[in-house]
C-alpha cells in the first residue's frame, strides 16, 4: 500500500522517495488576533510526514512563539521551546524544521502554533508541506528471509590470528568442536 492506495509500499520512514509526486502544500490564515493557529487535523488510516513548516504573522511584530504537536488525545507535545523573535509577513519566517528534519503525525494529530500577544488585526500564517500516506495494517518480515540473512552475515571469510581461515590461537574453538580449523572464530557462549 502507498499513498492513497498507490505506489509499492510504506517504508518505516512512512514514505520512499518516488512518493515524492504526492507532496502538498498548504498555506492558512488565522483570524484576525488569534492567539494560536492549528493545522488540519491528520485524516483516519494516515502517516503525515510534514517536510516543512513555517509560522508568519500578518504583521511585524516581536513575540513569544512555539510550536507543538497536538495528539488525538488533545495533549500538548511541545515541538519548540518557547522563542521570542521578531518576525514580519515577508522574509522572517519561523519553522521548527531545520537541515532536513521531519515530523511525522498519526491520524488525529495535528501541528499547533502559538504566540503569546497578537498586534492588533494580525492574523497568523500557518504553512505546511508533507506527504500522506496510508497507515500499513501491520508489517510482516519473511521468516525465511530473516534466517538467509542470518547466515549469511555469519558466513564467510573472517580475518583470525592475522590470516583468513588459519587456525585459530591457542586457546579459541574456532567454532568446530574439540577446535580445529573452522575458518571463522568462536561462537559466542
Amino acid at each position: 500500500m502507498g499513498p492513497r492506495g498507490r505506489g509499492t509500499g510504506v517504508s518505516p520512514d512512512g514514505y520512499e522517495l518516488h512518493h515524492a509526486k504526492f507532496v502538498q502544500e498548504v498555506l492558512t490564515a488565522s483570524a484576525a488576533n488569534a492567539l494560536t493557529h492549528p493545522s488540519a487535523v491528520c485524516p483516519p488510516g494516515i502517516i503525515r510526514n510534514y517536510l516543512g513548516i513555517g509560522y508568519y504573522p500578518s504583521a511585524a511584530e516581536t513575540r513569544t512563539v512555539l510550536f507543538h504537536l497536538v495528539g488525538r488525545g488533545g495533549l500538548y507535545f511541545p515541538i519548540t521551546r518557547p522563542l521570542s523573535v521578531a518576525l514580519d509577513s515577508v522574509y522572517q519566517i519561523l519553522t521548527p524544521l531545520t537541515e532536513g528534519m521531519e515530523i511525522k503525525s498519526y491520524p488525529g494529530d495535528y501541528i499547533r502554533v502559538v504566540r503569546d500577544v497578537a498586534t492588533a488585526g494580525s492574523t497568523m500564517n500557518l504553512c505546511l508541506r508533507f506527504i500522506d500516506t496510508d497507515l500499513p495494517y501491520f508489517s510482516y518480515d519473511e521468516p525465511l528471509k530473516k534466517v538467509i540473512r542470518q547466515t549469511l552475515q555469519r558466513s564467510g571469510p573472517t580475518l583470525i590470528g592475522g590470516r583468513v581461515g588459519s587456525s585459530p590461537p591457542a586457546g579459541f574453538g574456532g567454532g568446530v568442536p574439540g577446535g580445529g580449523r573452522g575458518g571463522r572464530g568462536p561462537e559466542p557462549i
